[in-house]
């Protein structure tokens, strides 16, 4: 009877720990990724007048817009895809491979994260607002519905994010669209020095 009594006791002392530690994760997760998308919108993406509220879910498939140095055709397999795309960064000393390993098994293409719009810098609009505005009239005149409401044309629309193990780096995909034909797609890799993000590398995924 003591035994069993010591053995629940152990086995709900670890399972509280384990709970913290998840608590502390999202917690430093969710500042992060505030902090990086902020940052991005000041400095990079500076006519964003309004985001997406929710983020778009990331693949692994994604991972053939990962710039790949020996220009090999990508086009082919999923899974070759994801090899070659997690190869591109380690070619290019963005990531090592414990890294690049810890990031493309925590991608989890269902997840997503509804912005909340007291931390973003600009204002945020729902997929059925956005969805609203343009299907009630043509695309053009949407821009200028968003234009007349918010200041500029620019959205954009951020992935959720991927973080190495520590947080200290970082992968988003961002869509930044400020016309039916005056857009262009990003990746984005970012790192934490001294207490400040760093963007270290920049990838065009499409341009209009």
């Amino acid at each position: 009877m003591k035994k069993t009594g010591m053995y629940l006791l152990i086995m709900g002392f670890f399972i509280s720990c384990s709970k913290e530690q998840t608590h502390n994760e999202s917690t430093i997760y969710e500042k992060e990724f505030y902090s990086v998308l902020n940052d991005l919108i000041r400095i990079k993406l500076i006519n964003t007048s309004v985001i997406q509220a929710e983020t778009t879910p990331v693949s692994k498939a994604m991972w053939q817009e990962i710039r790949n140095p020996l220009k090999i055709n990508l086009l082919s397999d999923s899974t070759l895809l994801a090899t070659k795309g997690m190869y591109a960064l380690r070619a290019e000393n963005l990531m090592d491979s414990a890294e690049i390993r810890f990031i493309y098994n925590s991608i989890d293409s269902t997840k997503t994260i509804r912005l909340d719009s007291a931390k973003v810098v600009v204002p945020t609009i729902s997929v059925r607002k956005l969805n609203k505005v343009f299907n009630e009239i043509n695309r053009e005149e949407g821009y200028e519905v968003l234009r007349e409401t918010y200041g500029t044309s620019c959205i954009i629309k951020v992935s959720t994010p991927l973080f190495n193990s520590t947080f200290t780096k970082v992968i988003l995909w961002i869509d930044y669209q400020c016309g039916w034909k005056h857009g262009q797609g990003y990746i984005f890799i970012l790192e934490k020095r001294k207490g400040k993000w760093w963007l270290i590398e920049e990838v065009g995924t499409w341009i209009s």
